[in-house]
């Protein structure tokens, strides 16, 4: 990480650099243009400007020349040629402008192309690097396996070195490390990271542990089905490694453009310097030729078209959405469904207590025992015992209660001693599943039929039922509403094979979704055609955002996901979505559009430059007002629609 970042820091101490070179050579560059200087002076300061060049190439231009050579040997025409071509023809007219006295010296060009193609591709690579950084640190923390041998005894090893048979021992609270069969042990296991459910589920004899799983209360013995290099866990990460290593699609659509355009521009420029040569002079030959390199500079490629991509991430990030990569906008405008996670997604990502009942004959009033509940649980990592525990009385004045013990019974609940307000007497509590507070009581606990219930016993009498559930955010309905206006309709893929059919009836859903499963539904809805949008907070969501076409994580999700995603929402509405996707439709259309009015722009141009109409300090000057004219076009793309779509949602969510 340290060197990764050392790297980081080098890549943009050197872009700084180059930036500053360009300023000071554009302004030597301009004067010499204008009114170049006699005698000695003239050539110490084409020295000058030329060693600017120099210094600039030497830190920037190396990843260009690998990445071009590359490109060359595999017969592909890249925008990495594309880059060097026009970087070439740049060098070479201001080589013939410095050393044949002409009016036509650009170094500071120079420097300005290779920043921003340096500052591409840093980011780029970033983002890999986080993706993948992730992935090994979730490898690192499910690798310890502690083994149990025949005799006894236990030994420590990395799960790639444990051989399908052997038993391990997970121990309570710990992480799983491999594929395995309960063979011995009782308790309850977080499945999240697999499933999305929040809920710990009971696993006994004969039960399948996946790695990426968590003990929270029982020690499990496995017999080892699948070690390290062959778990599912190592799958799934295989796939997110994969998608990120992937050529980004903006980065192929310019490659195809530029496959088109690089033979177009040298073929151009070939032919007039022919043209010329028969026609007048070597030296008008020369001046022509270059001028058509000049005016064909690809300014919608090279500079609009990235400054639009990174103006309308700016714009994304005012409203929440952090995107890592350019891909999300073309891929935002293109979408076609949106597919949403459930747990932690579209619901909050804790369990909450939807109802305490006091049942008849409890020791305890209400008050009293919302404070007993919160000293029980007080320390327990569990989620119901977080849920619970929030039960406690606010503010001052209410009774305090003091944990004096308090054991976990593996799959069953925990049972506490607690000290009461006066510290004289001390209270029995037992939290936990209905089925086993009956048998400490000995009398059935009434239920309601919720999806999830627990009751509550004190000193040895039935006191409480308490119902939990989640909390679907309160703005999901709206947000489905706009982006359907917006013509994205949206499903729901949950692990969870009890979501109500009451919460959101209008949107489809798909519940008891593994995440291979989620990945599969993504990929078949690409293969009809579909372009996918995938929103998503957990491990088990990381398949389906890295094969998605755009991914977006929730900030609060695990680290995979959000380093699998394009895009992180920094707060917890959902709310800007749809606002996201009407950027990216603005910005992609007035991408694509620039695109036409450079071609033509440039083929104008081109024409004009090989009839010999048009001086190569011409030819830098329309080069120039084009670039302007297209940057200003693609920055003022999607602002007024985005703010007006944004007001729509603040009223539509009030």
């Amino acid at each position: 990480m340290e060197a990764a970042g050392t790297v980081w820091l080098g890549g943009w101490v050197r872009v700084a650099v180059a930036l500053v070179v360009a300023g000071q050579t554009m302004s030597f560059a301009l004067a010499t243009n204008l009114s170049p200087p006699e005698g000695r002076t003239y050539w110490l300061l084409q020295a000058g400007l030329m060693l600017g060049a120099g210094v600039v190439l030497a830190l920037l231009a190396g990843p260009l020349l690998r990445e071009s050579w590359i490109a060359l040997r595999a017969r592909r025409i890249t925008v990495d040629l594309l880059f060097l071509v026009t970087l070439a023809g740049t060098l070479a007219v201001s080589v013939y402008g410095s050393v044949w006295r002409r009016p036509t010296v650009y170094y500071d060009l120079v420097a300005i192309l290779l920043a921003i193609y340096t500052v591409g591709k840093m980011l780029g690579a970033r983002s890999r690097a986080r993706a993948l950084q992730a992935i090994e640190a979730l490898r690192v923390e499910h690798d310890r396996c502690v083994v149990v041998m025949a005799d006894g005894r236990e030994e420590t090893r990395s799960a790639g070195a444990v051989v399908v048979g052997e038993w391990v021992r997970v121990p309570a609270g710990g992480a799983v490390p491999v594929d395995g069969r309960v063979r011995e042990g009782r308790g309850l296991v977080l499945t999240t990271p697999l499933t999305g459910e929040l809920e710990p589920a009971a696993f006994a004899p004969g039960d399948t542990l996946y790695a990426g799983m968590r003990s929270v209360d029982g020690v499990f013995l496995l017999e080892v089905t699948a070690a390290g290099g062959a778990r599912r866990l190592d799958a799934m990460l295989g796939e997110v490694a994969a998608a990120r290593l992937k050529p980004s699609r903006v980065q192929l659509e310019a490659d195809r453009l530029a496959a088109r355009f690089v033979p177009l521009v040298v073929g151009v420029s070939v032919l007039t310097f022919g043209g010329w040569l028969l026609a007048a002079s070597l030296d008008r030959a020369i001046i022509n030729s270059l001028a058509v390199m000049v005016v064909a500079c690809p300014c919608a490629l090279g500079l609009a078209t990235p400054l639009g991509i990174w103006s309308g991430l700016v714009r994304l990030s005012r409203l929440g959405l952090v995107a890592r990569t350019g891909d999300l906008l073309e891929s935002l405008a293109t979408a076609d469904v949106v597919l949403f996670d459930k747990t932690g997604t579209l619901c909050e990502p804790e369990l909450a207590v939807r109802a305490l009942a006091v049942l008849p004959g409890a020791p305890m009033s209400p008050t009293d025992l919302r404070a007993a509940l919160a000293a029980a649980e007080a320390g327990v990592d569990h989620p119901v015992a977080a849920a619970v525990r929030r039960l406690g009385p606010d503010g001052e004045g209410g009774p305090v209660f003091r944990q004096l013990e308090a054991r976990v019974v593996p799959a069953c609940g925990i049972r506490a001693r607690i000290a009461g307000p006066d510290g004289a007497r001390v209270h029995e509590v037992a939290v936990g599943e209905p089925a086993w507070i009956s048998t400490l009581v000995g009398a059935d606990v009434p239920t309601a039929g919720a999806r999830r219930e627990i009751a509550v016993a004190i000193d040895g009498q039935l006191a409480a039922r308490i119902e939990l559930d989640e909390t679907p955010r309160a703005r999901a309905g709206a947000v489905f509403a706009r982006l359907a206006a917006l013509g994205l309709p949206s499903v729901i893929l949950t692990g969870d094979r009890n979501f109500p059919a009451s919460v959101w009836p209008d949107i489809p859903r798909r519940t008891g979704m593994t995440p291979e499963a989620k990945a599969e539904e993504v990929r078949a809805r690409q293969a009809r055609g579909e372009h996918v949008v995938y929103i998503g907070d957990g491990l088990n969501d990381a398949p389906a955002l890295a094969a998605a076409d755009a991914s977006i994580a929730v900030r609060q999700g695990a680290d995979l996901a959000r380093s699998s995603a394009m895009a992180v929402l920094a707060g917890e509405s959902l709310a800007s979505l749809p606002q996201a996707v009407v950027v990216a439709r603005d910005v992609r259309a007035a991408i694509r559009s620039n695109l036409w009015l450079a071609a033509g722009y440039n083929a104008i141009g081109m024409a004009v430059a090989g009839a010999g109409w048009l001086h190569p300090v011409a030819a830098a000057l329309l080069m120039a007002g084009s670039s302007i004219v297209v940057s200003t076009r693609v920055l003022r793309a999607g602002g007024g629609r985005a703010a007006g779509v944004a007001t729509a949602g603040v009223d539509a969510d009030a």
